[in-house]
């Protein structure tokens, strides 16, 4: 038992291991998996890609190259606020104001 845990504690602190580790990390740090009605952006070395990664499993270049810095929600949001304003007979109301967006792609 003691030889056992011996012979697993020097081989995590062998040279071998930090091989290991690097080739099974480097490869899942490749992998980007964007759920539904959401999207990824992904910068390569600060300036981002012209396009965003849509749902799904994608491939990017490792983690030193390519990064992901935001994920965007796809789906219609909602903000509502409540807005004082003053009438033209110097009264002040208060108005509920809802406002919904959504990201797209298209430029305005």
């Amino acid at each position: 038992m003691l030889s056992t845990l011996s012979s697993i504690l020097a081989f995590i602190f062998s040279w071998k291991f930090f091989i290991l580790a690097f080739f099974i990390a480097i490869p899942l740090s490749m992998i980007v998996i964007t759920p539904g009605k959401r999207a990824k952006v992904i910068e390569r070395f600060g300036k981002p890609f012209p396009s965003a990664r849509k749902s799904g499993l994608s491939i990017k270049a490792p983690w030193p190259i390519d990064i992901v810095v935001a994920s965007v929600n796809l789906q219609l949001q909602e903000i509502e606020a409540d807005v004082s304003v003053k009438t033209s007979d110097n009264s002040f109301m208060s108005l509920p104001v809802i406002v919904q967006y959504r990201a797209s792609n298209t430029p305005q």
